[in-house]
């Protein structure tokens, strides 16, 4: 015996039942996510909506000027003593700035004020050339010839160019047979 259309009715309806059911969920979940913002989740306030900025409280003016405020300690890197100094260059002003007199470092007071500078050097790697010299016995008149240290005798690279090589060969991912001129 077949269906009759009331069976076949109330199996549609139960279908669109739970698919409106699914879509409501849908759109609750969808409402949800629209009102998230930095404020009540992980997302950055650039990604926020016009809706949550203007729900955004407006921090009060303070009436103190920005920055470093008047006898607030200041932070910054401690000078190295002047004998771990690699090089020392000193600025000596060229003419008084009232008369235009010329002035030289005799007429310095007081102790300068030092401001540091650090650089990387110009030349990374040092190549050191090691001569292995033969020697004629002025005695007996064999000739001795000279052998290279064990340090060095096994490669053309440092200890310390061998490790940075290693470091950045993981770091960069990148083949141990390229190394620097």
């Amino acid at each position: 015996m077949g269906e009759t259309p009331r069976d076949w009715r109330d199996e549609r309806i139960a279908e669109l039942e739970q698919l409106l059911h699914e879509a409501l969920q849908r759109i609750a979940e969808l409402e949800r996510m629209l009102d998230l913002n930095s404020q009540n989740s992980s997302k950055p306030p650039s990604t926020d909506n016009e809706r949550a900025r203007k729900r955004r409280p407006r921090r009060k003016p303070s009436g103190r000027a920005p920055g470093g405020q008047p006898g607030h300690q200041g932070h910054c890197r401690e000078l190295l003593p002047e004998e771990q100094v690699d090089q020392i260059q000193q600025h000596i002003p060229p003419s008084c700035r009232e008369c235009g007199q010329e002035l030289s470092a005799q007429d310095a007071t007081g102790r300068p004020t030092r401001h540091q500078v650090f650089e990387l050097v110009p030349k990374l790697v040092e190549c050191t050339e090691h001569q292995i010299v033969s020697c004629r016995c002025p005695a007996c008149g064999e000739t001795t010839r000279s052998v290279l240290p064990a340090e060095i005798a096994h490669s053309g690279w440092g200890p310390r160019l061998v490790s940075l090589n290693n470091t950045l060969s993981i770091i960069c991912r990148d083949s141990r047979r390229i190394l620097p001129p």
